[in-house]
């Protein structure tokens, strides 16, 4: 099965489901539906044909199992927010609050496991992305999925909940933030672009972007760079130089991020070419 493929499939279905005229409740069940059939459909997969390499293992359970997972998660959260907002005035400012809080605290409990993403970290890729070190009796009920322990690590759910939140924490605070929004249309703010890969990765880019001269024919520095990213996709760096000095100690391949990209893009070209 070619993961990349039906995972390409399964976000067109949702961004035509999107911009639907179906209600967001409707719209959200019918992606749920979808995301839980190619999460089975990966189940049975992985069930029939053993991988060949830890390597890929880890990048089912790091990368393809994640596309559907984490929108599975991410409608989830959005449906059941959509259902249970209160219809006005100081209750709906409450409950956004306490959702807010609810994935501060998400983050603030898994603060190393969050650090080890956000640094585009490997070492313990063997622990957290393949079975053989799932001790299969940490199930995890949420919500109307659940974990597997033969479909399953000790952190691909983890990963996947961490990537939700990512995703639905500036619309949250989109949402607060903005007296004119109205219940039924929370997912519309996704117009809004946000950066969901690590910041890491953006740094990569970043750099890659102000010594190759792509912008302002190299006469910007990268700081002014950085903040319009920042600015751009409503983040915060901590210290690029840093983050820089990080990724330079990094082992094998310092551009990992760029490496990915060249690899999906030129996947993307090949794909189109055989059709």
């Amino acid at each position: 099965m070619d993961f990349n493929l039906v995972n390409q499939e399964l976000e067109k279905e949702i961004y035509t489901l999107e911009r639907s005229s179906q209600t967001r409740i409707t719209i959200y069940s019918q992606i749920i539906i979808l995301c839980r059939k190619l999460l089975e459909t990966f189940r049975h997969q992985i069930a029939q044909k053993k991988f060949n390499t830890s390597v890929d293992e880890i990048a089912f359970f790091k990368l393809h199992k994640q596309i559907p997972l984490v929108n599975l998660i991410f409608y989830l959260h959005l449906k059941e927010f959509e259902a249970s907002l209160p219809i006005g005035g100081d209750p709906r400012k409450i409950y956004v609050e306490r959702k807010i809080e609810e994935a501060s605290n998400f983050f603030n409990c898994n603060k190393e496991f969050v650090q080890y993403i956000d640094l585009d970290q490997d070492h313990l890729d063997k622990y957290y992305f393949t079975r053989e070190f799932n001790l299969g009796d940490n199930f995890t009920v949420y919500g109307c999925y659940y974990e597997d322990p033969n479909f399953s690590t000790s952190k691909d759910i983890l990963l996947g909940e961490l990537k939700a939140y990512r995703m639905l924490l500036p619309l949250l605070n989109d949402y607060l933030n903005d007296s004119t929004t109205v219940s039924g249309n929370v997912s519309g703010k996704r117009k809004e672009l946000h950066w969901t890969a690590s910041k890491v990765s953006l740094v990569e880019l970043i750099y890659a972007l102000q010594h190759a001269g792509s912008i302002n024919n190299g006469t910007v520095d990268l700081i002014t760079i950085a903040t319009s990213f920042e600015d751009f996709f409503q983040i915060k760096f901590d210290n690029i130089y840093k983050t820089y000095s990080e990724i330079k100690m990094r082992k094998g391949k310092k551009s990992k991020f760029l490496d990915e990209l060249t690899w999906r893009f030129e996947r993307k070209v090949e794909e189109d070419e055989k059709q």
